[in-house]
């Protein structure tokens, strides 16, 4: 084990040059987030649920239809 005041030797960068997601509050971020809710509002028609963690759930039928 080395000490608590020397530097590792191994680095994991912290930052990439790639945007997961653009700024809030921008056309693109706003149309991103309007698609997501949309996606949800429709599998909620559907059927789906949010479990205790707000997690989607599919319904029954498509439990048995995707085994």
């Amino acid at each position: 084990m080395q000490p608590h005041n020397m530097i590792s030797r191994f680095r994991v960068p912290v930052s990439t040059t790639e945007e997961l997601w653009p700024e809030p509050e921008t056309q693109l971020y706003l149309r991103q987030i309007g698609q997501a809710l949309f996606a949800i509002r429709q599998l909620k028609e559907l059927g789906w649920t949010a479990g205790a963690d707000q997690e989607l759930l599919p319904p029954l039928w498509a439990r048995k239809e995707f085994e």
